[in-house]
C-alpha cells in the first residue's frame, strides 16, 4: 500500500501532468514584471519570501527528478530526505529569485519530458521514503503537482499585495 501524499489535498482530482506543465506559464505571469524588492516581499508575516519560494521549488524540482531517475533505472529505491529549511537558508543568501525562477524553468520541462515519457509500469515502480513508506513514481508525479498548486497560491498571494 502506498504511502499517503502530503500534497493531495492540493491537487485534488485534477491531472498531474498538466498542473506540472501549467506551473511554468503561471511563475512566468505571476513574475513579469517584478523588480528585485518584489521578490523580497513574503505573503505573510514570518513566512518564506518570494525569493526563497523560488528557491525551494528549484531545489525540490532537482530532488524529484534524481529521485524519479534514481528508482527508474534501479539505482536507489531508498529515498533520501532532506530538510528543506537549511536548504533554502543556504542558498537562498546567494541565489537572487530570478536566478532560482530560471532555475525552475529550466528544470521543469526536462523532468516534465521524463514524466509523460514514463509507462504505466514505470509509475508504478516503488521505493521507499523513510518518512512516508512505500511510494512510487506516479506519487512522486502527484506529490510534485500539489507541491507546486501549495506554493503557487503563496507567489499569488505575494503578486497579489
Amino acid at each position: 500500500m502506498l504511502a499517503p501524499n502530503p500534497y493531495a489535498v492540493h491537487l485534488g482530482t485534477r491531472d498531474p501532468f498538466v498542473v506540472l506543465a501549467e506551473t511554468i506559464d503561471a511563475l512566468h505571469q505571476l513574475t513579469a514584471g517584478w523588480s528585485d524588492a518584489d521578490f523580497e516581499r513574503s505573503y505573510a508575516p514570518g513566512k518564506w519570501r518570494a525569493r526563497q519560494i523560488l528557491v525551494h521549488l528549484a531545489q525540490v524540482e532537482m530532488v524529484l527528478g534524481v529521485r524519479a531517475r534514481l528508482a527508474l533505472h534501479g539505482d536507489a529505491r531508498e529515498v533520501q530526505p532532506f530538510d528543506e529549511g537549511p536548504w533554502v537558508q543556504r542558498e537562498s543568501t546567494t541565489v537572487s529569485g530570478r536566478q532560482a525562477l530560471a532555475a525552475f524553468l529550466r528544470l521543469r520541462p526536462f523532468n516534465l519530458g521524463l514524466f509523460e515519457s514514463l509507462t504505466p509500469a514505470e509509475l508504478a515502480i516503488e521505493a521507499h521514503h523513510p518518512e512516508y513508506g512505500t511510494v512510487n513514481l506516479e506519487w512522486f508525479v502527484r506529490m510534485l503537482a500539489g507541491h507546486d498548486l501549495n506554493h503557487r497560491k503563496q507567489l499569488e498571494r505575494i503578486a497579489a499585495r
